[in-house]
């Protein structure tokens, strides 16, 4: 991990760690376990992890607002920060994508949320691939957390 040293006039101040994030953005809602299973899925392949939701009540299906929510508050958190953007992501068929942009980490379906997130061009980091035998219907559990802590892994 990053040692950064804050100056506070012409004090030194104790030098800190840098704390390995993950952001959830999702159209789960709140009434069941799908949050949780994703939190699970991230704290068991980077247990270290700090889990922070942006947000699990944007519409069903509802890109456009999901993007609005992670918009107005990704760049907040420190630069290296993995964002997983899991909305309308559930078709068996869909791809999905890791890629940095702005300084930050993103995981998602690759539905038109690159588009309407980036402004310019992003870097792929991560391919994201279901197991053509067993495709899945939950990818922020299968795919987006095993992703965002190995992105983790590129922070620290």
């Amino acid at each position: 991990m990053t040692n950064h040293e804050l100056l506070v006039g012409s004090t030194p101040m104790p030098k800190f760690r840098v704390m390995p994030l993950v952001t959830l953005t999702s159209d789960f809602g709140y009434q069941d376990y799908y949050a949780a299973a994703v939190k699970a899925a991230v704290l068991k392949h980077a247990p270290e992890a700090t889990l922070v939701d942006i947000s699990h009540g944007i519409e069903p299906l509802n890109v456009v607002q999901g993007i609005h929510m992670l918009q107005a508050v990704y760049d907040d958190f420190p630069k290296g920060t993995v964002h997983i953007f899991a909305v309308h992501g559930s078709q068996p068929t869909d791809k999905h994508i890791a890629f940095q942009w702005a300084g930050h980490y993103f995981v998602g379906s690759d539905n038109g949320f690159v588009g309407l997130l980036a402004s310019d061009a992003v870097v792929p980091c991560v391919r994201l691939e279901a197991n053509n035998d067993q495709p899945t219907t939950f990818p922020a559990q299968a795919l987006y957390a095993p992703a965002a802590a190995q992105l983790l892994q590129t922070v620290a």
